[in-house]
C-alpha cells in the first residue's frame, strides 16, 4: 500500500499541514524542517494528490457540496442554491453525504485527498465535528472550505443568527398567552445548542414563565411517552419535522393547535405552511445562506478584488419569524 499524507508527516515527525506546505513550497517552513520532509517523501516516492497540492495553479472548475444526509431537505434547498449558481458559471459539481457521525466525515475526508476538487462548501452545523479530525487540518490548508451555519479555524463561515430566532418564537408564544414553555431537541449540534441558549435567555427574562429543554429521540412512541409526562402549553420544537410529530402526538389526544397549545419549528419548510393548521416557524434562510457561500466560494476561487482577505466568519445571517396558524 502506498504512503498516505499521515504517513509522511508521522515518519518525519511533522504535523500533516507541515507537509502540505512543504508539498506547496511554502516559505512558512524552516529548511531544516523541509529536508526531512522530502527525504521521507523521497524514500516513499509519495506524489500528493491534486487536493494535497492545494490546485494552486490550475482550476479544474469542480465544486464539492457536502451534506450529512440526502434526506434532510433543509440543507438539499441550500446545496440546490449553490448547484444553480456553479453551474451557471461553467462549474462541475460533486455531492457527497458523509452520514451522521465522526466515523463517516473521517472517511470522507480520506476519499477527498484523492479528488480534483477547485473547493468545498459544507452544509450544516454539524461539521462543527471536523475540528475533531486529525484529516481537517490537512484539507483546510490544501483547499478553500466554506460551512454554512458554522465555522472551523482556517474555514470561512456564513451563519445564521438562530439563537436570535429561538428568542423571537419563545416571545411569539409568550405574547399569546403561554407561561409553560418547553424546548423540544433530538440533536446536539451547534446550531441546536444556539436555539437552547436563545430559548433559555428569553425565559430567563420573565418571572412568570418557566422554560425547560426536553432531549428526545425522533421516534413517535418515544416523543409520545416524553410529553405525557410533563405539561407544557408552549412547544419550541428544534426544527419543522419533529414540530409535526407533536402536533400529530397531540391531536391524538384531542390537545389542539393553537386553541390548547401553540407550536413552533425551525427551518420554514415547505411542508410547514402546506399541513392543517399550518406551522409557525423560523425561517433561517435557506436561499441566502446559499447563495452567500456560492458567491464567497467563487471569489476566492477567482481571486476576486473583493473576495475575504482572511479566513473568518463572512456573514451572520438574521433569521425571521413567520408567524402562522400553528400559534
Amino acid at each position: 500500500m502506498s504512503a498516505t499524507i499521515r504517513d509522511i508527516a508521522r515518519e518525519a515527525g511533522v504535523s500533516t499541514a507541515t507537509v502540505s506546505r512543504v508539498l506547496n513550497s511554502s516559505v512558512h517552513v524552516n529548511e531544516e524542517t523541509k529536508e526531512k520532509v522530502l527525504s521521507v517523501v523521497k524514500k516513499h516516492n509519495y506524489s500528493p494528490s491534486t487536493i494535497a497540492r492545494g490546485l494552486k495553479t490550475k482550476s479544474i472548475k469542480t465544486i464539492a457540496i457536502v451534506v450529512k444526509s440526502f434526506t434532510m431537505l433543509h440543507h438539499m434547498r441550500i446545496a440546490d442554491q449553490i448547484n444553480n449558481h456553479f453551474s451557471q458559471k461553467g462549474y462541475d459539481i460533486m455531492m457527497f453525504e458523509t452520514g451522521m457521525d465522526e466515523e463517516g466525515m473521517s472517511l470522507f475526508l480520506r476519499r477527498m485527498m484523492d479528488k480534483s476538487i477547485d473547493g468545498i462548501i459544507f452544509i450544516g452545523s454539524t461539521f462543527q465535528l471536523l475540528s475533531s479530525l486529525p484529516e481537517t487540518e490537512t484539507l483546510l490548508e490544501s483547499i478553500p472550505v466554506v460551512i454554512s451555519n458554522g465555522w472551523l479555524k482556517n474555514s470561512y463561515g456564513v451563519l445564521v443568527d438562530e439563537k436570535e430566532g429561538s428568542k423571537m418564537l419563545a416571545e411569539h408564544l409568550y405574547s399569546k398567552g403561554r407561561r409553560n414553555l418547553i424546548f423540544l431537541h433530538s440533536s446536539n449540534t451547534e446550531s441546536c445548542r444556539n436555539k437552547i441558549i436563545g430559548f433559555k435567555e428569553f425565559v430567563s427574562t420573565k418571572e412568570d414563565a418557566v422554560g425547560r429543554v426536553v432531549t428526545i429521540t425522533e421516534e413517535i412512541s418515544e416523543i409520545d411517552e416524553a410529553l405525557s409526562s410533563i405539561s407544557f402549553d408552549g412547544v419550541v420544537a428544534e426544527e419543522d419535522l419533529l414540530a409535526l410529530k407533536v402536533m400529530k402526538i397531540l391531536g391524538k389526544r384531542g390537545i389542539r393547535a393553537p386553541e390548547d397549545v401553540s407550536v413552533g419549528g425551525f427551518n420554514n419548510s415547505m411542508m410547514s405552511s402546506l399541513v392543517t393548521p399550518s406551522l409557525t416557524s423560523v425561517d433561517n434562510k435557506a436561499i441566502e445562506q446559499g447563495v452567500e457561500c456560492a458567491i464567497a466560494l467563487e471569489k476566492i476561487l477567482s481571486s476576486s478584488k473583493d473576495a475575504p482577505k482572511e479566513k473568518k466568519i463572512l456573514k451572520t445571517i438574521p433569521a425571521e419569524l413567520i408567524v402562522r396558524e400553528s400559534t
